[in-house]
C-alpha cells in the first residue's frame, strides 16, 4: 500500500511538468528565434507554429506533417543572409525577399509553400 501512495505522489507531481511543456507558455515573448536562423511563424507578430532554419526547406508540404504549408504570415531573419520564400513548393512562383535583421507580416499571407536561403 505504501508503494501505491509513493508511485501516487510521484505521479500527481509530475503531471503538470509535462502538460506545462505541451504547449507555448503563458506571457512567452513573440518572434522567438535562435540567432543566426530564419524564423517563420503561422500567426502574424511571430506566434504560432514557427519554422527555424539554416539553409532550405523544398516542399513545406512534407515537414511536420504540412503544418506550415500556405500558412506563414510573419517572419524574423535573424541570419546574415537573405532568404527567399516562395508560393509554390520547389522554389517556384511568386516570392519575397526577407532581408537579414528584418521582421513583421509577410506580402502573400498563408500563400509559402518553400524557403531557401539567398536572394530571390
Amino acid at each position: 500500500m505504501k508503494i501505491r501512495r509513493t508511485v501516487a505522489a510521484i505521479a500527481a507531481t509530475l503531471l503538470p511538468v509535462v502538460t506545462a511543456g505541451t504547449g507555448q507558455a503563458a506571457g512567452a515573448a513573440a518572434y522567438e528565434c535562435t540567432a543566426n536562423h530564419m524564423c517563420a511563424y503561422a500567426w502574424p507578430g511571430g506566434d504560432g507554429e514557427r519554422i527555424e532554419l539554416l539553409f532550405a526547406v523544398e516542399d513545406l508540404g512534407t515537414w511536420k506533417g504540412g503544418v506550415l504549408n500556405d500558412q506563414i504570415s510573419s517572419g524574423w531573419n535573424r541570419s546574415p543572409f537573405p532568404f527567399c520564400f516562395y508560393v509554390d513548393s520547389q522554389y517556384r512562383g511568386e516570392r519575397y525577399q526577407s532581408a537579414p535583421g528584418s521582421s513583421g507580416w509577410f506580402p502573400h499571407n498563408d500563400a509559402y509553400s518553400s524557403i531557401k536561403r539567398g536572394s530571390c
